[in-house]
């Protein structure tokens, strides 16, 4: 009898007798803004830039590289449709969507992105990147969820084996290092339908952070950045394969994020960080590296965030080379051609 009902655990987990397909996702942020669409520059003028100086590529920008053509306002559906072209392009399946709220800007614009995605016949699949812990603490959370559930239904909203996903960054779990953990149960345990998928922050933490994760309810984990793991740890294989070890012993979805590079020196942060991109090889090195450790997602950090230099859209310095890597990787992930 427990047999039986371990797996039907199991089965509510994965999702038995439905096909399982290999994902590829990129977390998406839908907050720059430019004057002649919103009315104001939103974000190409982080860290005291002023982007209304020079044009393209000679714009000063909060920004690491410079995107080609030029900057672009996100609520833009010109902008929204090239952007869905080239994920699907390269074979990214889903767009993990920053988002900071009903009502503000970001949300506006993850809205506009299903409206585009549906009228243009668009197969990419949208979630949410949860960001921050509102004012009202859990409470806050959960009327977000009840909010965000009205997209579950929608036709491009993301699923695994039928069940709506969610990420949640690891600021709205643990604030900061000296913070306690933030408990999801309640929030989680009144959306028993989602998998809600959380960041550990790092690799090397994964082993201390899992068992609280689990205890309130996440279902997958995964690591927005390996930054940390990089810098000072190094062997970034041993780590993912480490990783998703923890996640087939513990019945939960282990995701492996891979970055193309990281600079955030160009936005006055205090202490910032650079990590080379080796003219494409870190990118390739992560990728071969997350295929051997064979999870069931692999995602990328980032589609388009420039304050920090993880992007892999085009740009003046690298044009579409981090796309075309993509392409090439992600078909081999999933066993097809794009």
């Amino acid at each position: 009898m427990k047999k039986i009902f371990l797996l039907l655990g199991l089965c509510l987990l994965t999702g038995c007798g439905e096909k399982k397909e290999n994902l590829v996702l990129a977390f998406y942020y839908p907050w720059y803004g430019t004057p002649d669409i919103s009315g104001s520059w939103r974000h190409w003028n982080e860290g005291g830039h002023n982007p209304d100086y020079g044009k393209g590529e000679t714009r000063d920008t909060g920004t690491s590289h410079h995107p080609y053509p030029d900057v672009y306002d996100s609520s833009s559906e010109e902008v929204i449709e090239r952007h869905f072209r080239t994920a699907e392009r390269c074979g990214i399946d889903g767009l993990i969507v920053s988002w900071w709220g009903k009502g503000t800007f970001e949300d506006k614009v993850f809205k506009k992105m299903f409206e585009v995605a549906e009228r243009k016949k668009f197969k990419i699949k949208l979630s949410v990147y949860y960001e921050e812990i509102p004012e009202k603490g859990i409470d806050g959370v959960v009327e977000d969820l009840y909010y965000l559930s009205e997209f579950f239904e929608r036709e491009n909203f993301l699923k695994w084996n039928s069940r709506p996903v969610i990420f949640v960054y690891g600021r709205a779990i643990i604030p900061g290092w000296s913070s306690p953990i933030v408990s999801w149960k309640k929030a989680i345990d009144s959306f028993p339908e989602v998998i809600f998928s959380g960041d550990l922050t790092a690799y090397f933490l994964s082993s201390i952070l899992v068992k609280a994760f689990i205890k309130d309810g996440f279902s997958g984990i995964h690591i927005y950045n390996p930054l940390l793991d990089i810098l000072f740890i190094g062997d970034i294989g041993s780590l993912y394969r480490k990783f998703v070890g923890i996640g087939r012993s513990q019945n939960v979805i282990p995701a492996l994020t891979v970055i193309p590079g990281y600079d955030d020196r160009n936005i006055g942060r205090e202490n910032p960080h650079f990590i080379d991109r080796k003219d494409g090889e870190l990118y390739r090195e992560l990728w071969e590296k997350a295929l051997i450790a064979k999870p069931d997602w692999i995602l990328i950090t980032s589609f388009n965030e420039w304050h920090e230099g993880t992007e892999i859209e085009e740009s003046y310095e690298f044009g579409d080379r981090y796309i075309k890597i993509t392409e090439e990787f992600a078909g081999r992930f999933k066993g097809e051609n794009f």
